[in-house]
């Protein structure tokens, strides 16, 4: 019942993007995975029909949650602890904290992480194309190799070079700016 109920606002949720069916196929047990743990541990398979760009978002944002998740995790746990405390001494409310304290010294490292998510993400949608959503990467499968026209593959190589080059630079040079610790080396 748990299960019909989840699978229930997940079809709603995903209505904006595209009709969406979702219903409980089989539910199974690996014997010798129940004989380790315990006879409760299910695998669940869910059959789910999407159009091709829901389907292609829905996988970005399954591939690409954990990680930005990590780069924000890593980004605040990268603040000194000391560097909080020292708030706390000074009498800080917790918002304050998080606004002066650890906002500012946690986001150069958090910008570059997402610089880097960002490319990768990029590379993936062009994945995302070559199996059938839209994009760079359909666009380079339909006219090189079902058209033969190499021309076209190099010209979307090129922009997704281009694409990622320039989010990479554009992150860096923010990350830059808000690193106040480099502005004051570089005598800012």
């Amino acid at each position: 019942r748990l299960v019909e109920i989840i699978l229930g606002d997940l079809e709603q949720s995903f209505q904006p993007l595209s009709p969406v069916h979702l219903a409980i196929d089989r539910i199974e047990t690996n014997p010798r995975f129940a004989t380790i743990t315990r006879p409760g541990n299910a695998a669940i398979l869910i059959g789910l029909r999407l159009d091709a760009l829901p389907a292609g978002l829905l996988g970005l944002t399954i591939y690409g949650s954990p990680y930005f998740a990590e780069i924000f995790r890593s980004g605040f746990r990268a603040v000194a602890p000391g560097q909080i405390e020292a708030a706390r001494a000074m009498g800080a409310t917790p918002g304050q904290i998080i606004s002066k304290v650890l906002l500012p010294e946690a986001l150069p490292g958090i910008v570059l992480g997402l610089t880097l998510a960002m490319g990768s993400l990029i590379g993936y949608s062009a994945m995302v194309g070559a199996v059938g959503g839209e994009g760079l990467g359909d666009l380079g499968i339909r006219y090189d190799y079902q058209r033969f026209m190499p021309d076209v593959m190099l010209v979307v190589v090129i922009v997704l070079i281009v694409l990622v080059q320039a989010v990479q630079s554009t992150g860096e040079w923010i990350a830059r700016r808000l690193d106040h610790r480099a502005a004051k080396d570089r005598g800012l």
